[in-house]
């Protein structure tokens, strides 16, 4: 089940793609995040999963020297990449990071509004991923909406109706779910971040750094 509403939500991003891209999803959202995570990195290769249409890209970028940026939809990653050429656009599933990364190569991560998307069932193999690609010390940036429960949500739209996965997270479940695949909370993480688009939205974003390396079995 878990998988399913993993694979609904992709077919999801896929149809919606070209929308969500003129809209510019996410634009301004997570701005004021992105110098501390270089204060608390330092410079190094930073990857980002799910860049969508690519927002906060160049800025991080521009901030941490080396880049590479990870996205499930072939579509958002092809506009993407036409529109941000020099940037290292990739279409990539992120529970396939220990396949195709060495151990340990980035020094830092930026992961705003994915985990979101992944069935609680799961959460664990993907941090797994982002710990196995992360080198030890490495810093990285999340935000999940705040809440306790767990949702296939359908919604419209011109392009007819669609279904996202949500997975609603409060702080103190969080952080063991976090504690327990080797990353521990750093200052200014906070439970309180109204989205700024104004629909109510709070956000749970978090600093975390990687304390100990993922024992997670990855089953391939």
């Amino acid at each position: 089940m878990a998988r399913n509403n993993l694979n609904e939500t992709a077919e999801t991003y896929e149809k919606q793609a070209d929308d969500w891209f003129d809209q510019d999803y996410h634009a301004n959202h997570w701005t004021p995040f992105r110098d501390r995570l270089r204060l608390l990195a330092g410079l190094g290769w930073i990857l980002e999963i799910g860049f969508g249409s690519a927002p906060d890209a160049l800025y991080l970028l521009k901030l941490f020297g080396r880049y590479l940026g990870i996205d499930l939809s072939k579509r958002l990653v092809n506009r993407s990449k036409r529109k941000f050429p020099s940037l290292d656009l990739r279409h990539m599933d992120m529970f396939d990071l220990h396949k195709r990364f060495e151990r340990g190569l980035f020094r830092a991560f930026w992961c705003a509004a994915v985990l979101l998307h992944i069935p609680s069932a799961l959460i664990d193999e993907a941090l797994a991923n982002l710990n196995f690609v992360s080198e030890m010390g490495a810093c990285g940036f999340i935000s999940v909406k705040r809440g306790n429960r767990e949702e296939l949500v359908v919604e419209g739209s011109k392009n007819g109706e669609y279904r996202r996965h949500f997975t609603f997270w409060e702080l103190d479940e969080f952080t063991k779910v976090l504690e327990r695949n080797g990353f521990e909370m750093l200052p200014g993480s906070r439970d309180d971040y109204e989205d700024p688009s104004g629909n109510g939205v709070i956000w749970l974003v978090v600093y975390v750094r990687k304390v100990a390396e993922t024992t997670f079995q990855f089953k391939d």
